[in-house]
């Protein structure tokens, strides 16, 4: 089954070692989505080479990206987080579907058991999202190898603990 959020609140937990992302369903009802580095590598490729075909008809796409990029980030109006206390369920992320279309980019987070939460992002709103990402890889100290040197370039926010809506 999968349930819609209305909004996240992302941060690094540095105990876990992973993303925790704390989601906001219907009636309220919050849920923790823990993210692994392991799979962060392999879906934020996918996020960025999407971004990246949109700029590949300008003369500089680098550029244009990073611009944009910045763009995003600057944008990121402070909001209330998602309070992670009293989170209903807590699942740890094994695989994201992602699906490309006019209304934006669609992420479904599923665990082991198919059990998942989907979540439809701008590309103005995903742009922000991996902004958050970025950062909170980068104070990890992950391994920075699977983003572009255009989002190297932009300035991250100083907070991983923004809410997107």
């Amino acid at each position: 089954m999968i349930v819609d959020l209305l909004r996240i609140t992302t941060e690094y937990s540095e105990v876990e070692d992973r993303i925790l992302l704390i989601g906001e369903e219907q009636q309220g009802a919050r849920v923790e989505l823990w993210l692994t580095q392991r799979l962060l590598t392999r879906i934020a490729p996918v996020l960025v080479k999407r971004l990246e075909r949109s700029a590949a008809e300008s003369p500089a796409p680098a550029l244009l990206n990073a611009f944009e990029q910045e763009r995003a980030s600057a944008s990121i109006k402070p909001a209330a987080r998602v309070a992670r206390e009293g989170a209903s369920r807590s699942l740890l992320i094994e695989s994201v579907d992602v699906t490309f279309g006019d209304a934006g980019v669609r992420l479904v987070f599923k665990d082991g058991a198919g059990e998942g939460r989907g979540l439809t992002f701008t590309t103005l709103v995903l742009r922000q999202w991996l902004s958050i990402l970025y950062a909170a890889s980068r104070g990890a100290g992950w391994s920075l190898d699977v983003w572009p040197e255009w989002m190297a370039q932009e300035v991250a926010p100083a907070q991983t603990n923004i809410a997107l809506h």
